[in-house]
């Protein structure tokens, strides 16, 4: 749920989530931020737990916006009722 879906390259190695959600056109009315997911291949790591909201609230700190690696998959759902 975000204004332009779709695959981003990272520029650099200190890429954050929320530099790709804003290139991304940032989230849209319906996004349901508490239940978005990262899903981290590099390593075989698997989901990464954060905080979508204090991520964009606290850009670029590495205790809250995490830096997305090559191949990071990044899922906001839409809002249910």
């Amino acid at each position: 749920q975000v204004m332009y879906p779709g695959m981003y390259s990272l520029a650099n190695d200190l890429v954050h989530l929320s530099d790709v959600l804003q290139q991304a056109g940032g989230l849209t009315a319906l996004a349901d931020p508490m239940f978005a997911t990262l899903v981290r291949s590099a390593g075989g790591v698997g989901p990464i737990g954060f905080d979508l909201r204090r991520a964009l609230d606290n850009k670029h700190s590495v205790n809250f916006d995490p830096i997305l690696m090559e191949g990071d998959v990044i899922s906001i759902p839409r809002r249910t009722n």
